[in-house]
């Protein structure tokens, strides 16, 4: 499933996305109401488990969505944290509505500490996934460049198309911009 903001889309992007995925709009206030409806819609068609993840993480890996779903056979949530302190995947088995609808702010260098607290709250049980770094500043670009261009270390999931997409963009363009200088 592919839940994309209707006021932000363009119908480029729907070409970019698979036949075998079904694509719907995010409904909400707030990225926690989003993701809310999100689980809902998706726990609504007969799932027992589900995993949302964020779009600024082109470089999370197979394995990762494998073991948040192995890990909720045992625990209520699962949670791959960034190194800002924030949340790059949240997996459920049941809907939660109390994770997503509270008092803290979505997007915040506390959110993963907030959302294990809330947990404890609702007595559930959580369980942590190994940290990525997401794309939120240029900061986090370079460092994404930096590690899979790095011709000492072979990846085998590389982020292809977020690569080729800088390279060509970003890197050509600076170029060609230091050229006109």
């Amino acid at each position: 499933f592919v839940a994309y903001a209707p006021e932000n889309y363009q119908d480029s992007f729907f070409e970019m996305v698979p036949e075998a995925y079904s694509c719907f709009e995010q409904v909400g206030e707030d990225i926690g109401q989003r993701m809310l409806h999100a689980f809902s819609h998706v726990f609504d068609l007969g799932y027992s488990k589900v995993v949302l993840v964020g779009c600024d993480i082109p470089h999370i890996q197979c394995a990762t969505y494998e073991a948040a779903y192995k890990m909720l056979e045992d625990f209520d949530i699962a949670i791959a944290p960034t190194y800002d302190g924030g949340c790059c995947l949240i997996g459920l088995k049941a809907p939660c509505q109390r994770i997503f609808v509270n008092d803290f702010q979505w997007g915040n260098q506390s959110v993963v500490e907030q959302t294990y607290n809330m947990a404890n709250q609702l007595g559930l049980s959580v369980s942590m996934l190994d940290k990525y770094r997401d794309i939120d500043e240029y900061e986090d670009l370079v460092a994404l460049w930096q590690t899979f261009n790095d011709e000492r270390t072979v990846h085998e999931n590389r982020p292809r198309h977020t690569l080729a997409y800088m390279h060509q963009y970003l890197y050509e363009g600076v170029a060609e911009w230091m050229h006109t200088v």
